[in-house]
């Protein structure tokens, strides 16, 4: 399904202020963060780009967004952050993201997107938000949380495939809520983060059989509650 395809895209794109007005009726009070990821460029002067062996630029093509490109050494990485400006509470915030993984199938896939208190995709630092990594979760989404005693994961039935899909994740003082495309699709209690993150877009080669890993992602919100 291309994003022009999706239903709160139905009337084009640009006629919303963001997902949550149009689904809610309102705008969230507070820091909130609206990201498009439209025009020739990457905004710089908000996004921090991260990258070893990798490259981001704004994709060539309809509905593309920004398009995140490893390269094919074990652990090549590329993503984009804040830079450390961490506004959004680990208590009470949600994200929303709308993005596609360009491979499927049984090739290793290892992919971020939500909150993460620090950079780098590692262990041991808060994080909050969906997971590909079929090496993990036998080919499916997954949502994580995470602080620095360890992670917790929901297994989702959802398999990952190429095409965009809608990704919402709510995070409360007892636990992190996950939807995938508007269905409910799993919470988790355990090993939740413990202090405010910044928006996280992570792609990963962790692989020996030289196909570079892609990611388009068309949209990010970010808001607190």
């Amino acid at each position: 399904m291309g994003i022009q395809n999706l239903p709160f895209l139905a009337q084009g794109q640009y006629r919303f202020r963001s997902m949550n007005h149009v689904l809610n009726g309102s705008d969230i009070a507070g820091q909130h963060m609206v990201e498009w990821f439209s025009g020739s460029s990457l905004n710089t002067d908000r996004w921090t780009i991260t990258s070893i062996n990798s490259t981001g630029s704004m994709s060539d093509s309809v509905n593309g967004g920004y398009l995140l490109t490893t390269g094919t050494n074990n652990n090549d990485i590329i993503e984009l952050d804040f830079n450390q400006k961490r506004q959004y509470s680990n208590t009470a915030s949600e994200v929303i993201s709308v993005w596609k993984a360009g491979t499927s199938g049984n090739v290793f896939e290892n992919a971020e997107i939500g909150l993460m208190g620090d950079n780098y995709a590692i262990s041991g630092i808060d994080r909050a938000g969906w997971v590909l990594n079929n090496a993990i979760a036998s080919a499916s989404y997954f949502l994580e949380s995470g602080n620095s005693s360890g992670v917790g994961y929901v297994w989702t039935s959802v398999p990952y495939d190429t095409n965009y899909h809608v990704f919402k994740s709510s995070l409360s003082a007892s636990g992190m809520t996950g939807s995938i495309d508007g269905v409910a699709v799993g919470t988790t209690t355990t090993n939740l983060p413990s202090g405010k993150m910044q928006p996280h877009i992570h792609r990963q080669y962790k692989s020996d059989d030289g196909v570079a890993r892609i990611l388009n992602i068309a949209y990010m919100e970010c808001y607190n509650t």
